[in-house]
């Protein structure tokens, strides 16, 4: 699995995503998958894709 915290993943109506990949391999990851618009993110109006900065969240 990527690591990483998908936020508000509700398949009924999704507006906006929000993901907070951990590494780069996990912002290659969701930028190809977005860019591919594989059948998940065909339903997805808006990515956002933020990078964590610090990881003091919930230590």
């Amino acid at each position: 699995m990527i690591s990483g915290n998908v936020i508000k993943l509700q398949m009924m109506s999704i507006k906006k995503i929000v993901i907070f990949p951990t590494n780069t391999k996990a912002i290659a990851f969701f930028n190809e998958m977005a860019d591919k618009k594989t059948e998940i993110f065909k339903k997805i109006d808006n990515i956002t894709l933020v990078r964590q900065i610090t990881q003091k969240k919930e230590k």
